[in-house]
């Protein structure tokens, strides 16, 4: 838990950096609109500090983006969606070589670790 914590802070972090690079504000001048210290904010957006959550909606105001795009909200797919997925998956996978396919599973694992545990009865290969 308290690494998909670590990983969720780090992820806001970068997003804080890129809409504040996007925007063409310093640190500074985001700290200075947040009513924070400039050191602490750059600790925000190098994932090492949380902001709080008012903070958080303030810079979604200032950027004029809803707060998903600074916190990634995992999406849940129902059961049906997943088996479409996976027939679509199948097909693309078909016309792969055994080394894209060994490839294809590393990057499929890691996306699944980055985004969180793997469903309930899933086995590891």
């Amino acid at each position: 838990m308290i690494s998909l914590l670590n990983n969720l802070t780090v992820t806001i972090g970068k997003n804080m950096r890129r809409y504040r690079e996007q925007c063409g504000r310093t640190q500074k001048e985001v700290a200075q609109l947040l009513n924070i210290d400039a050191q602490y904010y750059g600790e925000a957006e190098r994932g090492r500090k949380r902001l709080s959550l008012e903070c958080l909606t303030e810079l979604c105001s200032f950027y004029r983006i809803p707060l998903d795009c600074l916190i990634p909200v995992p999406i849940r797919e129902d059961e049906s969606d997943r088996e479409k997925a996976l027939a679509e998956l199948e097909t693309v996978l078909d016309g792969c070589t055994a080394d894209q396919l060994r490839l294809l599973r590393l990057l499929a694992r890691d996306v699944r670790d980055f985004t969180g545990a793997a469903p309930s009865g899933a086995q590891e290969e």
